[in-house]
């Protein structure tokens, strides 16, 4: 190959890589709001284009506070590595991941904190809030949910209330439920779900909260021994001492 077809091949490949790594980049540091933004440029190829759309993330700050890409068909697979590498980085799951048949009617132990006045009880008939919270997400290294209900109580300050709790208190109190199933079908609709470590790191939580639960089944399993006719009530006050399925 002559010096003149060698500058040429060398100039393809570099300009090949440079484009690449900057649109790369671009996608990265290109998470923003998406909003008073300029129509018909993709900020990722840095171009003018006829073609630009908007892909908002799947989670709170996506879908409330619009944060996402503007790109254009030429940079479908930057955003698409951007989105993941966000999905990766997060301390929670993206909605579209929860959106379960399984977990549209759900059932946990509430111990108020806004009102010590108010007895611990059960709360049913919940679904996930994505609105006010991410349905799904790490706290303390705890795995926790977020949920919504409506109640018709007079010394409650709304009728529509919002609460987290551990994971565990909701697989305790909603045993219909196959949990292990469950979490392996959110995982799995996850892109990420070939990525071993985000699938180790969420597996592990998930552990945590189920070895939580099996303290309370041996606690309910020797208590129903001992007292067959042993009321849910007794038990919710043994909770609120213990403590360890509402923190």
């Amino acid at each position: 190959m002559n010096t003149i077809a060698k500058l040429v091949v060398a100039n393809i490949i570099t300009e090949a890589t440079t484009n690449y790594t900057n649109r790369y980049n671009n996608a990265k540091y290109g998470y923003r709001r998406l909003t008073f933004i300029q129509e018909g440029f993709c900020p990722i190829c840095d171009a003018n284009s006829d073609s630009t759309k908007a892909k908002y993330t799947a989670n709170r700050l996506g879908q409330v506070g619009l944060y996402g890409w503007i790109y254009c068909n030429n940079c479908v697979k930057y955003m698409k590595q951007a989105y993941m590498n966000k999905e990766l980085s997060v301390d929670h799951l993206f909605k579209n991941t929860y959106n379960l048949h399984a977990l549209r009617s759900i059932s946990f132990w509430r111990k108020s904190r806004s009102n010590k006045t108010l007895p611990s009880y059960v709360v049913t008939d919940c679904t996930i809030d994505s609105v006010l919270g991410d349905g799904f997400f790490e706290h303390n290294k705890r795995l926790y949910i977020n949920l919504k209900w409506t109640t018709n109580k007079k010394n409650e300050i709304d009728t529509t209330l919002v609460k987290s709790v551990p994971l565990s208190n909701v697989i305790y109190f909603n045993n219909n439920i196959n949990w292990k199933f469950v979490w392996n079908s959110i995982l799995q609709r996850s892109k990420c779900d070939s990525n071993n470590e985000w699938v180790t790191k969420w597996n592990k939580l998930f552990d945590i909260e189920y070895t939580f639960v099996y303290k309370w089944l041996y606690v309910k399993k020797a208590i129903y021994t001992f007292n067959y006719n042993f009321p849910l009530s007794g038990i919710i006050n043994i909770l609120d001492y213990w403590g360890e399925l509402c923190i």
